[in-house]
């Protein structure tokens, strides 16, 4: 029997092994489930509700995973982990979308950042200036 997919999203440690699957430690590029992102992942899900589907295709994902291993996706190598993940991703097209969100919200974390030669925190308005605005060009949207 699978989890409801309320405590998949409230599993750090399903979280997390889903995290590291999508995007492992590379060099000296931290793995996604080393940096605490999954109550950032969980806000991310619960904003967009394009994404409402996910949960489900998370319960999908676990029950996959046990098949292979009664402690689930956390319980399974890295090889393991890939292999579920790609196969359930073909019978489950809302996982796709997960790669997006969790790229976002990796790079958006300091030690990544750090990890990429950038100073931590917003890329903009730091060192970029902004041209003068030419006032004709806004001249029909004022008119409006």
């Amino acid at each position: 029997m699978s989890e409801p997919s309320a405590n998949l999203l409230s599993d750090d440690a399903f979280l997390d092994a889903l995290l590291d699957t999508i995007i492992p430690q590379q060099g000296v590029m931290p793995s996604a489930g080393s940096l605490s992102l999954c109550a950032t992942l969980r806000q991310q899900l619960a904003d967009n509700p394009l994404l409402a589907g996910v949960p489900a295709a998370l319960t999908a994902l676990q029950a996959a995973a046990r098949q292979r291993d009664a402690g689930g996706l956390a319980a399974l190598d890295a090889a393991a982990r890939t292999d579920v993940v790609a196969a359930t991703m073909k019978r489950q097209p809302m996982l796709g979308f997960l790669p997006l969100v969790i790229c976002v919200v990796y790079y958006q974390h300091p030690r990544v950042r750090e990890a990429l030669g950038e100073p931590a925190g917003a890329p903009y308005p730091r060192g970029h200036l902004i041209e003068a605005t030419d006032e004709s060009l806004l001249r029909k949207l004022r008119q409006r």
